[in-house]
């Protein structure tokens, strides 16, 4: 397995050293990943002449992309009340600026190379949800009785829930859009002949991980996410039949899990409470959906006091606070959290022009992965942006990494395969 077109043993062993970090970095650590992040970037900066012409940012519109939203954020020194959090966001941010110049990377110009990378991480994904699946059965009626208590089954390693239950969407789509397209990624591993045998079982298993250990979040965007892509593709190879049959399928299967999986029943239930206390006005702590309508309220107003330019970015948590604070005094006060809306949080964080230019962003993503029929970059545009509705995942380092990697190696791929044909 090369990465490079040259013949250098030494940087191939060094490069996938480097991303095998950085991919355990995002699930397992959060000490691994920055300092991978950092080693990644430099190398490819040492190791590669970039040739960065305006005829290759023209070929790379998602780099211009970045790169404005990234100044958007960086205009909050204008208006911040606190340098310091303004510092902080903006190294979170980071990666909009740096990750490209990976991508960039002329020699990174191998398409087997950038699929195993994703191969890698759909098994790591496995194995984590694997581990954290055995935890759950090993203490299978505490973590069901838990769920009504608002508390999360969690991910082994430590992981947030809400971040693994998007990438086990991710991985899954992703493994089943290869599958439909019926692609050989591996045809230069030597395990080549049983790569059908091994993502069929990756699948099973997201598939029960979804529906046992996932949070809501990420089930919803992946059954939202399945139906689309399953439209997408199959009635492009007309094959109407099979795309009713696999909803229908699909549609039933969910119906039986939430009526015979205890853990999913147990979020079914809660979710109802949790709607119903909020309708009646009881005390909402402690019930997700209910405090997430109040951050949501608060945000839309702090927007409309700030709609050109936002409180910026930085103090946006803190301004939450403030009016959460003196205008919901139910909410006890470490229910006082972010926005836990992407959407939201760009909206009242950067006001209006930040909020153009992000929605901005995911719609040329979704348009351009469809048009390419790239099933590495739309299943994860359709998860990230479905997941965007319930958290702000851009604003902790392991999300924005996952992310926008992922967007620009679904990005290179698509762009590599446009080349090749």
């Amino acid at each position: 397995m090369v990465i490079f077109t040259d013949n250098n043993n030494f940087l191939n062993v060094f490069w996938w050293f480097v991303i095998i970090a950085f991919l355990i970095g995002i699930l397992f650590s959060n000490a691994i990943l920055p300092i991978s992040t950092v080693v990644l970037v430099v190398f490819s900066l040492w190791s590669v002449k970039f040739r960065i012409s305006f005829v290759e940012l023209k070929k790379n519109p998602i780099v211009l992309w970045f790169l404005l939203l990234y100044l958007i954020y960086l205009t909050g020194v204008f208006i911040t009340e606190s340098k310091e959090n303004w510092l902080r966001d903006i190294f979170i941010k980071l990666p909009l600026l740096v990750f490209p110049l990976i991508f960039l990377n002329k020699k990174i110009n191998q398409l087997i190379v950038l699929q195993n990378v994703v191969f890698i991480f759909n098994v790591f994904v496995c194995m984590v949800g694997l581990a954290s699946f055995i935890n759950y059965l090993i203490d299978y009626q505490y973590y069901n009785d838990s769920i009504f208590k608002a508390k999360p089954i969690p991910v082994i390693t430590g992981l947030n829930h809400i971040y693994f239950s998007m990438m086990l969407a991710f991985s899954a789509l992703n493994v089943f859009a290869g599958l439909i397209v019926k692609t050989k990624i591996s045809e230069n591993l030597k395990i080549s002949k049983y790569y059908t045998i091994v993502n069929v079982v990756m699948l099973i298993l997201y598939f029960v991980f979804l529906h046992t250990i996932s949070a809501r979040t990420g089930l919803i965007a992946f059954y939202f996410s399945f139906v689309f892509i399953t439209v997408f593709f199959l009635v492009q190879k007309r094959k109407h039949y099979h795309s009713v049959v696999i909803i229908v399928v699909m549609a039933l299967t969910g119906f039986l899990s939430v009526k015979y999986v205890d853990s999913l029943h147990n979020r079914y239930m809660k979710t109802i409470e949790d709607i119903k206390v909020y309708q009646q006005k009881g005390n909402i702590n402690y019930y997700s959906f209910s405090t997430r309508v109040e951050y949501w309220k608060a945000c839309f107003h702090l927007f409309k006091k700030n709609p050109l330019f936002g409180t910026g970015n930085a103090d946006l948590k803190s301004e939450l606070y403030k009016y959460l604070t003196e205008n919901k005094p139910v909410l006890d006060e470490r229910n006082r959290l972010d926005p836990h809306n992407q959407y939201l949080q760009v909206l009242a964080g950067t006001g209006i022009f930040g909020f153009l230019i992000f929605t901005g962003l995911m719609l040329f993503l979704l348009l351009k992965a469809m048009k390419l029929k790239n099933y590495y970059l739309l299943p994860l545009v359709l998860v990230v942006s479905i997941s965007f509705l319930g958290e702000s995942v851009l604003e902790r380092q392991a999300g924005i990494a996952f992310v926008l990697f992922f967007i620009l190696l679904g990005w290179k791929i698509g762009e590599l395969q446009t080349e090749k044909h």
